[in-house]
């Protein structure tokens, strides 16, 4: 793991830092593909508390975690990705009408990067030469706390781990949803 003084953080040290501030009874709904690897196999450990989507599906998360929230006595965590986000952000909006206690972690790279990995693996000829066209989600750079409070959910973003477990506790400490944006490599 990195070092957790390193500012972006790796993915791995942000989702530890997040995992380890977070109630045992919280649902982990995963589906930022810079989560898995090491971190999804300590995740994982959690019996019946972590799901994810198989086979490379983006977007089915925050809408998943808001149903899983509806139903579950205890915080839903969403892992997801900035571009992953862009999929199904309305999911917000069902968050804020119900009040569900979803704490949406937008893990931000500003780039598509399951996209990039596929493209590299397959050998197409842009990825092999570092062209990735239309997998930069950085010109313009999303606004995800704009856009959380465009729809009346708290957001704030956490890069250092003190700040993340601080914005944590913080959601906690109140019903309904909450958008934590961590910026990432």
């Amino acid at each position: 793991m990195s070092d957790m003084t390193e500012l972006p953080l790796s993915p791995d040290a942000a989702v530890l830092t997040v995992s380890d501030a977070l109630p045992a009874n919280t649902l982990l709904a995963n589906d930022s593909a810079a989560t898995f690897g090491k971190v999804q196999d300590i995740l994982t450990t959690r019996p019946g508390r972590y799901f994810f989507a198989r086979g490379g599906v983006l977007g089915c998360n925050m809408p998943a975690a808001v149903g899983a929230a509806l139903l579950h006595d205890g915080p839903v965590a969403s892992f997801v990705g900035d571009g992953g986000a862009m999929y199904s952000p309305q999911a917000l909006w069902s968050a804020a009408r119900y009040r569900a206690n979803v704490l949406f972690f937008i893990f931000n790279n500003r780039r598509y990067g399951v996209l990039q990995n596929i493209a590299r693996q397959l050998g197409c000829t842009n990825a092999v030469a570092g062209r990735f066209v239309g997998m930069d989600v950085n010109d313009p750079p999303i606004d995800f706390q704009a856009l959380a409070a465009s729809m009346r959910v708290p957001a704030v973003r956490a890069d250092a781990p003190d700040a993340i477990r601080a914005a944590i506790v913080d959601a906690l400490g109140r019903s309904g949803p909450t958008l934590i944006e961590i910026a990432v490599k």
